[in-house]
């Protein structure tokens, strides 16, 4: 009852409607009295949003091991398609990322829920903001590159989760959403790995990528492996706070 009742309704907009239907249809067609709807209503209210915040982890988590089970099969595909000896540094380099992306599941159920760890995470608006600046500046040198596409993306979920941290969105919301939307990024670059390995001819890679297995370092891998980059140092700063 206490994580129930500390649970912001105001949060969550599905839960404000919610709370508010309940009032609306308790004392206009049942002809529930005031102050027997109001209680009611504020209780489904917080039902509702303390079932949203409950829910975040375990979305996640299911996020997670989809990318898993995706990454799984795009590993066994790039077997397949990179078996030339000329190939052996691009399907390490492949490989190499979907194993990061394999750990994932196991990486965020290690996170412990803990509310006080939750309040000390590092998604504040001063910490967001330093790295805002940070990322700006950064973005000026990689204009127009790879990197740059992907600081870009970066730069805009800053300044957004800087714009809910001002308002007073809670620390671990903000983590929880910032990670939510690194995981679509992680989706979106190997809907676009699988789909380059599957043309009858592939980006040119760099000279000696027969024995360069640093994704960093191919055009088939960059994009995914900043975004697997910046979800590390977000796991990292969890486990730190």
């Amino acid at each position: 009852m206490a994580r129930l009742l500390f649970t912001n309704p105001l949060h969550h907009p599905a839960a404000m409607a919610i709370a508010g239907a309940v009032l609306v249809t308790s004392v206009r067609v049942f002809m529930v009295s005031w102050w027997l709807a109001l209680p009611l209503a504020l209780l489904a209210g917080f039902t509702i949003a303390h079932q949203r915040r409950e829910s975040t982890p375990p979305s996640l988590s299911r996020r997670s091991l989809q990318l898993a089970q995706a990454a799984r099969h795009l590993a066994y595909e790039s077997s397949q398609r990179l078996s030339r000896a000329e190939d052996l540094g691009r399907l390490s380099a492949v490989q190499l990322c979907c194993q990061r992306v394999m750990e994932l599941p196991s990486r965020l159920n290690a996170l412990q829920t803990d509310p006080a760890a939750t309040e000390r995470s590092l998604l504040s608006a001063d910490n967001l903001e330093k790295r805002l600046r940070h990322e700006q500046r950064q973005l000026l040198h990689d204009r127009g590159t790879a990197l740059g596409r992907q600081r870009q993306r970066l730069v805009q979920q800053l300044e957004r989760n800087l714009r809910l941290a001002q308002q007073g969105v809670a620390a671990g919301r903000l983590w929880a959403m910032a990670m939510a939307e690194l995981l679509e990024g992680v989706a979106g670059d190997l809907q676009t790995l699988q789909v380059n390995l599957r043309q009858p001819v592939l980006p040119a890679g760099l000279e000696g990528m027969a024995f360069n297995a640093d994704p960093r370092k191919d055009p088939l891998t960059e994009d995914l492996v900043a975004q697997l980059d910046e979800l590390d140092r977000m796991l990292d700063r969890r486990h730190q706070a």
